[in-house]
């Protein structure tokens, strides 16, 4: 029973490598064909751009043959007046203006030299439409093969891809082929695209054929034309002279009203790099004061701090100064009280030698007393006076600080001013520049 599980197996495995490498083959061969669909597609192209270029040369073979064709019924013009002249005044005055005929003979045969060159580049120009015409029947005959081509490469692919659908283990190989008519179809629209261009341009091309062969009809029938005929020509070329020069000078005003836009355009251009370098350095001093300004808060901020520190601790030492100087003039007092009664006790002393180191020891007391209050006394000024530096530095910061707080007010105001320029140039530039668009 195992063995037979892995016989079935095997077989199943070649089976479908087999079928792996049948639908590799498969898709090789798809891609060959889609390899030669390209190079099919590319000489299409080439031949398209042989056509571009022969109809552009038609173009200027149907241009030089409008000035052929303006030269040739000038010519015939001009060699009827001759004729006309030569025959009606040619019998009365024989003897007389025979310098004058061989005058007129003279530029007769000149303007039938310049007819038969005419005819000449005419017929060269014939044979050149006629050369055209068979290198288009030989573009058509290759775009008709390469449809051909195309068709039996589509032919092949439906089968391959149908083939390919009946096998649904393969979904990556079957999502490949889908990628490779997805291609070919493209292939096919682009086809199908050109060969409906060729056909509008086959179509132009012979309208134009037979429209230039129509004019050479007309120019071998033109000596017939009457006078009227060739009135009424002229008027036709004065007045398409007069649309040209019409046309020629609304082109002029039309590409002098196009450059004045395109310098509008670009000093607008100019104007809004400028604005916009200008709003770049109005953001870039704005950051710069805004960072000024953020550091100059906090250095006040330690300033103010530290001064405010400052300030307590001088008035607490004056109020401590105050309170010792107080003391000491307690102290002084009493001395002072006990000085006078020291001194109305020695007075009123029987005693004199007694009373008088009594004396002595009182006077060295307060001579002790008196350094100690002068002491006391130049303290008292010297915190004084160091309060009201305290008090004038003070003063001097809140009014720096009264100061630098006005100039920072300042800038904000001129930088918002910048900003709201900068924005307001900002939003005109584009409607300027839609406007200039819109009138050009």
């Amino acid at each position: 029973m195992h063995n037979d599980l892995e016989q079935s197996g095997e077989n199943d495995r070649r089976r479908l490598e087999s079928q792996l490498q049948l639908l590799e083959a498969q898709v090789q061969d798809s891609r060959t064909q889609l390899t030669e669909e390209q190079d099919n597609a590319e000489e299409l192209s080439k031949t398209w751009e042989a056509l571009v270029g022969a109809e552009t040369s038609k173009k200027h073979l149907e241009d030089r043959i409008e000035d052929l064709t303006r030269q040739v019924q000038g010519s015939e013009e001009k060699l009827a007046v001759y004729e006309r002249r030569s025959g009606t005044l040619g019998v009365p005055h024989s003897g007389q203006d025979m310098s004058k005929e061989q005058q007129l003979e003279a530029e007769v045969a000149e303007l039938r030299a310049e007819l038969k060159i005419a005819k000449v580049d005419l017929q060269a120009a014939r044979e050149q439409c006629q050369q055209f015409e068979s290198i288009s029947q030989a573009a058509e005959a290759a775009l008709e093969s390469l449809q051909s081509t195309h068709e039996q490469y589509r032919t092949t692919t439906e089968a391959q891809f149908t083939r390919l659908e009946a096998c649904s283990e393969n979904k990556a190989f079957q999502e490949k082929l889908e990628a490779a008519q997805r291609g070919a179809i493209q292939a096919t629209a682009q086809l199908n695209e050109l060969q409906k261009t060729f056909e509008i341009e086959r179509t132009a091309w012979t309208n134009d054929k037979k429209t230039l062969e129509e004019t050479i009809i007309d120019l071998s029938t033109s000596e017939k034309h009457s006078e009227s005929d060739r009135t009424s020509r002229e008027q036709e070329v004065r007045l398409q002279e007069e649309r040209a020069k019409a046309a020629e000078e609304r082109y002029s005003n039309e590409l002098v009203a196009h450059a004045e836009s395109r310098k509008a355009i670009e000093a607008l251009n100019a104007q809004l790099a400028t604005s916009q370098v200008a709003v770049h350095d109005s953001q870039v001093a704005a950051d710069t004061a805004t960072a000024k300004l953020a550091a100059s808060e906090r250095s006040w901020n330690k300033q103010k701090e530290t001064l405010d520190a400052e300030v307590a601790e001088v008035r607490r030492r004056h109020q401590a100064l105050a309170e010792h100087n107080k003391l000491l003039h307690g102290h002084l007092e009493d001395v002072s009280s006990q000085a006078a009664r020291i001194k109305q006790a020695a007075t009123s002393s029987d005693a004199p030698a007694g009373g008088g180191e009594g004396a002595i020891g009182d006077d060295a007391k307060l001579s002790e007393l008196r350094s100690l209050v002068g002491y006391l006394r130049k303290d008292k000024n010297i915190s004084e006076l160091q309060l009201d530096l305290c008090k004038q530095e003070n003063l001097r910061l809140s009014k720096q600080v009264e100061h630098l707080m006005e100039t920072l007010n300042e800038t904000r105001a001129t930088l918002s001013e910048e900003r709201e320029r900068a924005v307001q140039t900002a939003a005109s530039v584009p409607e300027a520049v839609s406007y200039i668009v819109m009138s050009t």
